[in-house]
């Protein structure tokens, strides 16, 4: 049973990066250096627990948030999603099972939860206007650390938010081959 709550919490926080890469970055390493359930202390994932890892997180999160270049976006959602895979295999390697399932399941789940949440984000972020629209960014931060700090001490709640995230992708997909089957009608 605990390799599955460790699933679920490697699933959580892959998702959580997803969604912004260096909140819930900061929180498992945060919590792991303080020994809070989970340590990757005695592993290869070690760094995401030192302070140097910690400052650099911290550091790159306020120099991406003050950037506002489209390319910056873009270098933010990879960075999501290669976390994604790290954070995933670091807490397979905390229970010490394989990590690789971790690599590539936390890649594909940020990615899932990047998609999704994007555009979401960004359509708040357009409506918006000045300090308003900067602070979307802001709110994406706490969902993704209340995510991350949520599946650290309940693991099962990743299962909740990976039935969001797939709905919700699921919903995006039926409403693009409406439009797309709208105007295949008026070609006819």
């Amino acid at each position: 049973m605990s390799l599955v709550l460790h699933i679920c919490t490697g699933l959580g926080l892959a998702l959580a990066a997803g969604i912004r890469p260096f909140t819930p970055a900061l929180a498992a390493g945060a919590l792991a250096r303080a020994d809070a359930g989970l340590s990757v202390r005695a592993t290869h994932y070690a760094f995401l627990q030192s302070g140097w890892f910690l400052l650099a997180a911290a550091l790159a999160m306020g120099v991406f948030f003050a950037i506002r270049a489209p390319v910056a976006r873009e270098v933010v959602a990879t960075i999501g999603v290669a976390l994604g895979g790290v954070l995933f295999a670091a807490v397979l390697a905390a229970h010490h099972d394989a990590v690789w399932p971790g690599l590539i399941a936390g890649v594909l789940a940020a990615g899932l939860a990047l998609s999704v949440s994007r555009p979401v984000f960004a359509g708040a972020s357009a409506r918006l206007e000045g300090a308003a629209a900067a602070a979307v960014a802001l709110y994406a931060d706490a969902v993704g650390l209340v995510l991350a700090i949520a599946s650290w001490f309940a693991g099962p709640v990743a299962l909740v938010a990976l039935v969001f995230f797939a709905a919700l992708a699921w919903r995006r997909r039926e409403r693009t081959l409406a439009r797309l089957g709208g105007g295949l009608r008026v070609l006819r």
